[in-house]
């Protein structure tokens, strides 16, 4: 196990009225001794998408560096050579309903009183066209439950029960892996964690609490941590991150048309003259793009919840807290969700450039999305319907992938491309940031199945070399052999954070957690 501990990076911070932003990393500001030798620091950002993927998405040819990505995938090219695609990770084993699992057809494994095989597995051709789903990783609950599960590997109904709570009514959840890493290592940057949103869609809530489908993170007490849907939170957030607490500076400044740069102005003509010109160079154009980032925050809908209106004259509209620029609610289009996107997109990037915090998770929509997805259109024409309802479209002749579902998750990983290649553009000791960090990305279920095995999982960047790149890793497929996803976790901790984590998650069969050695370069 590595012991090498990183030396971490300080950051300058301009200062002003309400305003506190840190900078990027420059090496000018370093004492000359220590220049060159420092280490980059280690990330976390995990982005979630719900329900799955389509069948298409496991379309590609091809196995180890010699594989071609799917057509869902093909925006992810540009970056497939820093990208790690895992196939067949399952995350059933949490499950405190099914504390035997076996084979499809039952044989050898008996279930606990009053559970039924129709529970754990189907056949039911409107779920998944007649496949057979292997015990224990069909989700009865599944967006409400799943969600979480997703990220501590732990069964939250029976924590909750445990506990005395309702484990209907109960917003709480077991402590999430952002945080366990949050919590060893956010004492560094000014957030210990971000937890930002896309989408907000609304849907049914499985019988649960609403948090349990709407929120990924949860803390050490269980409670949750709400996300951050409105770009222009999230930029007050992180140019104030480092100031005295001042909730409404931002919304001050809107009043006063200020931009945030104004407050600096005096501390950023103080630094400049002390940097050397290549530095002083980037200081300019961080301040640049800062500005151009706040102007199109600025342009973009506040808020983030997605409940459906319809206009009287037709067409649909978002609600005031997403639709409403300053002149009045507007149509959702093409534009203004990917402009949405865009500033999401560079908000996490900035916070992870400035060092503002080195943890955030990513939600692009809710774990149960009823959001109808206007803006997308189908290759005959017509217009994409509510999440949640295009991935169990089925029509004669059936097809393998819904071509609603296949639209949206083709944006979905656009969204991602977006991201990852602006995480690859910023420079980063030999490598970017990109290298440097571990970006997931992934769903709670395989796809329109609800089934918790074989998940949709891609893992960017290589942590500095912790983990392989450029290839299609193909696990196991028999139930008894195949890895979970908290054993990804466990060696996440361990292998790349170094926290010698004793255990992550639950196996409810007993099995110990083991590293999953098959990501490790």
């Amino acid at each position: 196990m590595r012991s090498q501990k990183p030396t971490l990076l300080r950051r300058h911070v301009l200062k002003g009225a309400g305003v506190a932003l840190s900078l990027p990393f420059i090496e000018s500001l370093l004492p000359k001794t220590a220049r060159g030798q420092e280490m980059p620091a280690k990330r976390f950002v995990s982005i979630y998408t719900p329900h799955g993927a389509p069948s298409s998405w496991e379309d590609t040819t091809g196995a180890g560096p010699a594989w071609q990505l799917s057509k869902i995938q093909a925006s992810l090219a540009a970056v497939q050579s820093k990208m790690l695609m895992v196939r067949r990770l399952a995350n059933f084993t949490w499950r405190s309903d099914l504390l035997n699992i076996g084979s499809a057809t039952g044989g050898g494994s008996a279930l606990p009183g009053g559970v039924k095989w129709d529970d754990v597995f189907t056949r039911d051709a409107e779920w998944c066209d007649g496949c057979v789903v292997p015990v224990g990783a069909y989700l009865t609950l599944s967006h409400a439950r799943a969600a979480g599960a997703y990220a501590n590997c732990l069964d939250g109904d029976d924590w909750r029960t445990k506990r005395g709570e309702d484990e209907s009514a109960s917003p709480r959840n077991p402590q999430t892996v952002d945080q366990l890493i949050a919590g060893a290592i956010g004492t560094a940057t000014a957030r210990p964690s971000l937890q930002l949103g896309l989408l907000n869609g609304n849907g049914a809530l499985d019988f649960h609490h609403a948090n349990l489908c709407r929120e990924m993170s949860y803390d050490d007490k269980g409670n949750p941590l709400n996300k951050r849907v409105d770009p222009r939170a999230v930029f007050d957030d992180i140019v104030g991150a480092a100031a005295p607490v001042d909730p409404i500076a931002g919304e001050r400044r809107r009043a006063l048309d200020i931009s945030a740069l104004d407050a600096v102005q005096q501390s950023a003509e103080t630094l400049s003259p002390r940097l050397a010109t290549a530095d002083r160079e980037r200081l300019d154009q961080f301040l640049t793009s800062t500005r151009e980032l706040e102007l199109r925050i600025g342009a973009v809908a506040q808020g983030g919840s997605c409940r459906q209106l319809a206009r009287p004259e037709g067409g649909l509209l978002l609600p005031g807290e997403v639709g409403f620029s300053g002149n009045g609610p507007q149509e959702i289009t093409a534009d203004t969700v990917w402009q949405r996107a865009t500033a999401m997109n560079d908000l996490l990037v900035m916070a992870l450039e400035c060092d503002v915090t080195r943890v955030i998770t990513y939600q692009l929509d809710n774990s149960r999305s009823d959001l109808v997805y206007s803006w997308l259109r189908l290759e005959n024409g017509g217009q994409v319907n509510a999440f949640h309802d295009e991935t169990h479209l089925r029509w004669d002749p059936k097809p393998a992938s819904p071509p609603g579902f296949e639209a949206i998750s083709t944006w979905m990983s656009q969204v991602v491309a977006d991201l990852v290649q602006k995480l690859d553009g910023v420079p980063e000791g030999a490598g970017t940031l990109l290298d440097n960090s571990v970006v997931m990305y992934g769903s709670d279920q395989h796809n329109a199945d609800h089934a918790a095995w074989d998940l949709p999982i891609v893992l960017f960047g290589g942590g500095s070399g912790t983990f392989k790149r450029g290839e299609l890793l193909a696990l196991p497929t028999e139930v008894s052999q195949m890895r979970q996803l908290r054993d990804f976790y466990f060696t996440l901790l361990n292998e790349y954070f170094q926290l010698n984590a004793a255990s992550f998650g639950e196996d409810r069969r007993g099995v110990p957690n083991a590293l999953l050695t098959e990501v490790l370069a």
